[in-house]
């Protein structure tokens, strides 16, 4: 019994440090979408948050996909983590925001907002309906964060409207 409970603690602890530092044993950069919800004509803001374990960060590229059948992209906002940083965003290609950050100053560690997506669902769209949000690309001074977690926008009628 108590080599289960060993192995059971000891396999955690792993885990714990896994998901701390990655494959390679440094610290782990890790991005996500958050989830949201959404009426169809409704504007809604997603925020991407950060967790910066990565020292002397200075520019991140990242490449945001969505269904533009069901979402118009309106704008990208800066969040907290990105401070007086600067960002630009190409909206050429519909159904991707391609979103490059970037400092003179190394952006901090921590867990902050990193940006805040703003899309409009589009008036014709089916409810209730999902939609991922998902991160294709993101990388800080041109290395892979070691986790990049997508989100889902789900579409949901007013249930007041009859």
């Amino acid at each position: 019994m108590n080599k289960i409970i060993t192995l059971v603690i000891g396999g955690c602890l792993f885990i714990s440090l896994f998901v701390l530092y990655g494959f390679t044993g440094a610290p782990c950069t890790s991005v996500a979408v958050a989830n949201a919800k959404a009426q169809p004509g409704q504007t809604i803001p997603v925020a991407i948050t950060v967790n910066n374990r990565s020292k002397d960060v200075i520019g991140i590229d990242m490449w945001i996909q969505y269904d533009p059948v069901i979402l118009e992209a309106k704008d990208v906002l800066k969040g907290a983590f990105i401070g007086s940083g600067n960002i630009t965003v190409n909206t050429r290609e519909k159904g991707i925001l391609k979103i490059a950050i970037f400092t003179t100053k190394p952006f901090a560690y921590g867990k902050d907002n990193l940006v805040m997506l703003n899309f409009k669902v589009k008036d014709n769209v089916p409810s209730p309906k999902s939609t991922t949000l998902h991160i294709s690309k993101v990388r800080f001074n041109n290395k892979s964060v070691c986790l990049a977690v997508d989100g889902q926008l789900t579409i949901t009628r007013d249930s007041k409207k009859k």
